[in-house]
């Protein structure tokens, strides 16, 4: 399967007190490195709650991780277009305030 987000891509995440199997959340592995992938499933392993996830172009599942790991639910990716209009009115306006102080 086709990985749905682009490495590097942007994306807005929220922390939520519920995930659901199909959700894409992000979490932290075991090297401190921020993942992005899809929830298969929840189950418990000697009384603690663990997440089982897997990349979209990945063969088999990854390991279970806990709660704390978790981040937060992708809840929609950013557009290029809107992230390009973003730094182009940061440059707009640095560029302004720069003059302006130029100007003193």
């Amino acid at each position: 399967m086709a990985p749905v987000l682009e490495n590097g891509q942007r994306v807005t995440v929220r922390s939520l007190s519920l995930y659901v199997p199909g959700d894409i959340i992000v979490f932290s592995d075991d090297f401190g490195q921020l993942l992005a992938h899809r929830l298969l499933g929840i189950y418990l392993k000697k009384g603690t709650v663990h997440y089982l996830t897997q990349a979209d172009n990945a063969p088999r599942a990854d390991k279970g991780i806990t709660r704390r790991q978790i981040v937060g639910k992708i809840t929609r990716p950013v557009p290029l277009s809107k992230r390009l209009y973003a730094m182009g009115r940061f440059m707009y306006f640095t560029g302004k305030w720069i003059t302006a102080r130029a100007i003193r």
